[in-house]
């Protein structure tokens, strides 16, 4: 597929430091991301089996939507990135974009920093399209610690939220945690677990700075794998979406979860490390995910900085009985 090609970071530290934050070369995160157990290598596979209740939803009904991590570098890659996006979005339209954090780097100043590294290259989209950007904060947006304002800024009812989509009878709804506290945030695991037992969607998308597992930079996310791993298979949810590495890395279900990583819509890259098992495809590029959900399956495609798919896959859905 080709799309149109365009032309188109206050801590307390020495001079020096913040210099280094700004470029990106060391990064602040108050999460501890440990390595872990890697998840049990499962067999390369495109097409994933998620049980869905019968509705009355027509075969043809769909919802496209887009997601998008760490972009808010505020240059010329990040702007390309946009530019593709708006394009995509003028041959495919979609309902909604999904920020995955590290919104603006390096310390999310919304105030000095917003317009050029998140209003003005989204604009096209959010208010010419009038496209919803449904955000999760990063690391790098919660340095300042000014929560509220992060949360004015993006629009954004919670530091944790659910927002559900409906096109044509398709139903989605999606779930938006704040990892930076997941872990140990006894009230946000207890409202996810409540959330996604009675959500009536017909697809439920889970998404989130840190990934579960990685092979990039920070590795694999010991806290994440004992709280919010049990609750995506204990409910279902078909995907996890994260970023945090720049790069994208999609992993082989794990019990019925597909983990998905998607860094690469602006921020600097970063090479991998060696890849991790049931890893099946991973790439340090510049990226954007396209999602289309319809009854039989979610189909996803990672689109380049050129408009290029270099990745696409399927999760298929098997219809039940409802209970």
């Amino acid at each position: 597929m080709s799309v149109l090609r365009s032309k188109y970071f206050k801590v307390l530290f020495p001079s020096s430091l913040l210099l280094l934050v700004a470029l990106g070369v060391l990064e602040f995160s108050p999460v501890l991301n440990s390595q872990a157990e890697a998840p049990v290598p499962v067999k390369p596979v495109e097409n994933v089996v998620q049980k869905q209740p019968v509705r009355e939803i027509s075969p043809e009904a769909s919802l496209r939507l887009i997601a998008l991590g760490d972009p808010g570098s505020g240059v010329k890659q990040q702007y390309d990135m946009a530019a593709q996006m708006t394009a995509y979005y003028d041959q495919h339209p979609f309902k909604a974009a999904l920020v995955l954090g590290d919104n603006i780097y390096p310390d999310g100043d919304v105030d000095n920093l917003g317009e050029l590294r998140f209003n003005k290259p989204y604009r096209p989209l959010r208010e010419e399209r009038h496209i919803p950007f449904i955000v999760a904060l990063g690391n790098h947006d919660i340095v300042r610690g000014n929560i509220p304002k992060q949360l004015k800024f993006y629009q954004m009812p919670n530091r944790y939220y659910s927002k559900t989509l409906n096109d044509n009878g398709m139903g989605l709804e999606v779930f938006v945690l704040d990892t930076n506290t997941f872990a140990n945030d006894k009230a946000q695991i207890a409202w996810l677990d409540k959330a996604l037992g009675e959500s009536k969607a017909y697809w439920k998308i889970v998404t989130g700075h840190h990934p579960i597992y990685s092979s990039g930079l920070h590795g694999n996310n010991s806290g994440l794998i004992k709280t919010l791993k049990p609750l995506l298979e204990k409910h279902r949810v078909p995907l996890y979406l994260a970023g945090h590495d720049h790069n994208y890395e999609r992993f082989a279900p794990v019990n019925g979860v597909t983990y998905l990583i998607s860094g690469g819509a602006g921020a600097y890259l970063r090479p991998m490390k060696i890849q991790k098992p049931g890893s099946l495809r991973k790439e340090s590029v510049f990226h954007f995910m396209a999602i289309e959900a319809t009854p039989a399956q979610l189909h996803l495609d990672a689109i380049n900085r050129d408009g290029k798919t270099f990745d696409k896959f399927d999760i298929r859905t098997s219809v039940t009985s409802s209970q």
